[in-house]
């Protein structure tokens, strides 16, 4: 029974991942509209990694100069890391 309600359970988990990854990438709307999709020219990281104003990074030369979202490297790595979680 254990065995059974964790496979479900890692099912569900990267069916999740899955659906983020697939929006990010083609914008099904969900959370990204088509036109800001991976595919069209947008990126993944923009919003996310753009606007770092708590926790370590905040008083970075990084921070609020240059953001790290947006830039090919981090788009690439983040969409990675993502695909292999699932």
């Amino acid at each position: 029974m254990k065995s059974t309600s964790l496979a479900v359970l890692r099912v569900t988990m990267g069916s999740l991942f899955l659906r983020a990854f697939a929006d990010k990438a083609f914008g099904f709307g969900y959370a990204t509209t088509s036109a800001n999709a991976w595919v069209n020219g947008g990126s993944p990281t923009k919003g996310f990694l753009s606007h770092i104003d708590v926790g370590p990074r905040r008083d970075t030369a990084l921070a609020g100069r240059r953001p790290l979202g947006g830039l090919a490297v981090h788009d690439r790595s983040f969409v990675e890391h993502n695909r292999r979680l699932r």
